[in-house]
């Protein structure tokens, strides 16, 4: 049975398991009898628990927000220099008399249907971004969630839309880099 408030024990149960094992090891203000009962409630024993708090506890890594937040400047960095690389080679092969050059042109157009999908899927991903934050949309958030009140916010309009249209360009050049390549290397 948990403890305390109800309002409490649902917002924790819809707490991702992670960030629950964060407030363990940091040893914040929320009643540590509370957490653990629905850490046991999603199937994790106590040894197990306590296994999990002393690894991160114990852990040179850093928290996952950090990984995410330096992954996000890493993913933007390298679609940067894959997107000049991009239009570089897409530039050639439009202006170049290769004997590939219209299977090459149908491939690119065929990719991008998909990049744009998987864009799409990038801005639905969801990630904790902050210590205390959940975001939605990778590598730039569209919106996010606030762990401690349960508040959700959007961006406005127009920067959800900058938001979107980056991050299908990290879509589109994860899918178009390797077929360019392909032609860059047989050019």
């Amino acid at each position: 049975m948990i403890s305390g408030d109800p309002r409490l024990r649902e917002q924790l149960r819809d707490l991702p398991t992670s960030y629950l094992l964060d407030l363990l090891v940091d040893q914040s203000g929320f009643d540590q009898y509370a957490l653990r009962s629905v850490l046991q409630e999603r199937g994790l024993e106590v040894e197990e628990i306590d296994r999990l708090v002393r690894q991160r506890r114990n852990s040179r890594w850093p928290r996952g927000h950090a990984l995410w937040r330096a992954a996000r400047t890493f993913t933007l960095g390298c679609t940067a220099l894959v997107a000049i690389f991009n239009l570089v080679t897409f530039y050639r092969l439009l202006h170049g008399n290769s004997p590939v050059k219209g299977l090459m042109l149908v491939l690119s157009f065929l990719s991008l249907a998909f990049g744009f999908f998987l864009g799409y899927k990038l801005t639905t991903h969801l990630y904790q971004g902050g210590r205390h934050q959940l975001d939605c949309g990778f590598p730039l958030p569209i919106g996010s969630v606030d762990l401690q009140t349960g508040r959700e916010t959007v961006r406005p309009k127009p920067q959800l839309i900058l938001c979107m249209a980056v991050n299908a360009t990290v879509g589109l050049a994860l899918v178009l880099f390797p077929l360019l390549f392909i032609y860059h290397v047989l050019d």
